[in-house]
């Protein structure tokens, strides 16, 4: 069997265009009649905020993402008489835990503010 996803993600190098990039993702999970395989998949929701102004007056940018991550794969023996009768599982479970990532260009302003000025 074979599952294909996109996982986005935030590119903290890229000035230019949208930071979030997306790669695609193949997994190939090959059927055992002995062996049952489950995996389990965390979507969670990440938010980005960029400050990406040279002097420190420009206006930042919000992103919002989804995110996909492979959390757990098990193996057990196959039960043709148990509840569970089927040979592969997949669980899709939601992360409530977020992430916020913030970018901050380092601004002329900032480094006069953190070495005391000209003086």
């Amino acid at each position: 069997m074979s599952f294909i996803y996109i996982e986005k993600y935030f590119d903290i190098a890229e000035f230019e265009k949208a930071p979030i990039k997306r790669v695609i993702k193949y997994e190939f999970k090959p059927t055992n009649s002995l062996l049952k395989q489950g995996t389990a998949y965390f979507l969670k929701k990440n938010k980005v905020v960029v400050n990406n102004s040279s002097f420190g007056f420009g206006k930042s940018e919000t992103y919002e993402y989804d995110q996909i991550r492979k959390m757990d794969t098990y193996f057990r023996n196959y039960d043709r008489n148990g509840i569970e009768d089927d040979f592969m599982s997949l669980y899709f479970l939601e992360d409530e835990t977020g992430e916020l990532y913030t970018r901050n260009v380092l601004t002329l302003v900032s480094i006069l503010e953190k070495v005391g000025g000209i003086f």
